[in-house]
C-alpha cells in the first residue's frame, strides 16, 4: 500500500506501528509518467531526498510531477530557492556566479559553505593558529547559522538537530513545500530516536594513548 496525503515532515514513511519515517527514494519507484496498469495505483508522494536536490530531477521527472508530490528533505538547510529573502545564500550564488560562472550551486556546497565558514571563523579568533584553538574556538558556538545558511545548532549539544526544511519538486522547479515551519523558514520537531542495542563502545582519544593536550 502507498501512503495517502503528504508525509509528516519529519522523516517519512508508514511504519507497521502506524509511525512515519524515511523510507523510498526516487530510484524505488517506475516511470509514473507513463500509463499504469489497472492494478497500480502511483504513489501520492515520494521521499526523493536531498540528492535529488537540483534542476536534473525537476527535468527527468516531467509530468509525473503532476501526478504525485516529490518532497526532499534539506535537514537545517536554507534552500536556493530562498536567495531572495535569505542574503546569506544570495551571497553563495553570488560568489558561484563570480568565481565559478556556470556552475551549479549544489546541496553539498551549501554544507560546505557552513562547515568552511566554521573553521574560518574559528581560526580568525586564534592569536596563535592552532588545531586546539580552532577546536575550542569553534566549540563555543551554541547557536550556529552559517550566517543564516541553516538553521541555529548548538555545537555543544550531543543530540542530533531538531530543525528541517523541506522542498517539493514542481513543474517550475524546487519550491518550499508547505510544511509549517514554526521557527523562520524551518520546522523544529524532529523526534530523536535512541537505539538501545548494543553496537560496540566508540574509540576515544584515550583508547589510542591520546587526549586533548596532545591537540596542537
Amino acid at each position: 500500500m502507498c501512503p495517502t496525503g503528504p508525509p509528516t515532515p519529519s522523516r517519512s514513511r508508514r511504519t507497521a506501528s502506524g509511525a512515519w519515517s524515511s523510507w523510498a527514494t526516487s530510484r524505488a519507484w517506475p516511470n509514473w509518467s507513463r500509463p499504469s496498469p489497472p492494478s497500480v495505483t502511483p504513489p501520492d508522494w515520494i521521499d526523493a531526498n536531498s540528492n535529488a536536490y537540483g534542476p536534473a530531477f525537476p527535468q527527468l521527472a516531467g509530468p509525473a510531477l503532476a501526478e504525485q508530490h516529490n518532497y526532499a528533505e534539506l535537514f537545517a538547510t536554507a534552500p536556493l530557492e530562498s536567495a531572495t529573502d535569505n542574503p546569506a545564500v544570495q551571497q553563495v550564488i553570488d560568489l558561484f556566479e563570480k568565481y565559478a560562472p556556470g556552475k551549479e550551486v549544489t546541496y553539498p556546497a551549501l554544507r560546505a559553505f557552513s562547515a568552511w565558514l566554521l573553521f574560518a571563523t574559528a581560526a580568525r579568533d586564534c592569536t596563535t593558529l592552532t588545531r586546539a584553538c580552532v577546536y575550542e574556538n569553534a566549540m563555543k558556538n551554541t547557536d550556529w547559522t552559517a550566517g543564516g545558511l541553516q538553521a541555529p545548532f548548538d555545537l555543544t549539544s550531543k543530540e542530533p538537530p531538531k530543525c528541517y526544511s523541506i522542498v517539493e519538486a514542481t513543474a517550475k522547479g524546487w519550491q518550499a513545500a508547505d510544511f509549517k515551519p514554526d521557527q523562520g523558514a524551518y520546522r523544529c520537531d524532529a523526534a530523536t530516536y535512541k537505539y538501545k542495542a548494543d553496537f560496540g563502545k566508540p574509540v576515544t582519544l584515550a583508547d589510542v594513548g591520546k587526549s586533548m593536550s596532545d591537540l596542537t
